[in-house]
């Protein structure tokens, strides 16, 4: 057995699609806002390389809600956008104002994030950007709960440190109407809170 079917075997008696699953759904109920932080952090992470990144986001975002800089120069490698939606699949429209948005600034490379789905004209809109010289990263939200679950962002360790479970206060300081919805789903809440 290959060690990452090993990992995935087996987490706190639960696998980690399971947990991956539990982050999902968590994703879905945190406000746009606190998606979009939550994705500006998790950046963070996933591109340590990026020394610095700026967080935009809202309605005013310049076209992107985190762009990540390579150097102090303020070089902007990656834009990434994030749309959040209650379900259904992401319009292409959506890709294609992104590659508007990397030729206007002159960036190669964009990553565009969604806790809901693509479907298919959205990947052939990334495509044919790829055809024209830009790079389109998309990620929907079960790739997200992946990635979040993978750099331990949102779930922390349990009783041993190969052990994971949901970080309430994760979700809690995002979004404090979480509390609420924990206090009505999660047994023992308190005993499982910081």
């Amino acid at each position: 057995m290959e060690i990452e079917e090993e990992i995935r075997e087996k987490v706190d008696g639960r696998t980690v699609k399971v947990m991956e699953q539990e982050v999902f759904e968590l994703n879905n109920i945190l406000p746009w806002k606190a998606l979009e932080e939550t994705v500006d952090e998790l950046m963070g992470r996933m591109y340590p390389a990026c020394s610095e990144k700026e967080y935009i986001g809202g309605r005013c975002d310049k076209g992107g809600d985190v762009f990540l800089y390579a150097a102090p120069n303020k070089k902007m490698p990656i834009i990434v956008q994030v749309k959040k939606r209650g379900g259904g699949v992401i319009d292409p429209d959506y890709i294609r104002v992104l590659v508007g948005t990397l030729k206007l600034r002159k960036v190669r490379y964009g990553i565009f994030i969604t806790n809901t789905r693509f479907g298919p004209e959205s990947y052939n809109e990334a495509e044919e950007a790829t055809n024209v010289g830009y790079s389109i990263t998309l990620m929907n939200g079960r790739e997200l709960a992946n990635e979040m679950v993978k750099y331990r962002f949102g779930v922390k360790s349990g009783y041993t440190p190969d052990v994971l479970v949901v970080d309430y206060n994760f979700y809690i300081k995002k979004s404090p109407d979480m509390l609420i919805y924990f206090k009505e789903s999660v047994p023992n809440l308190l005993n499982k809170l910081d």
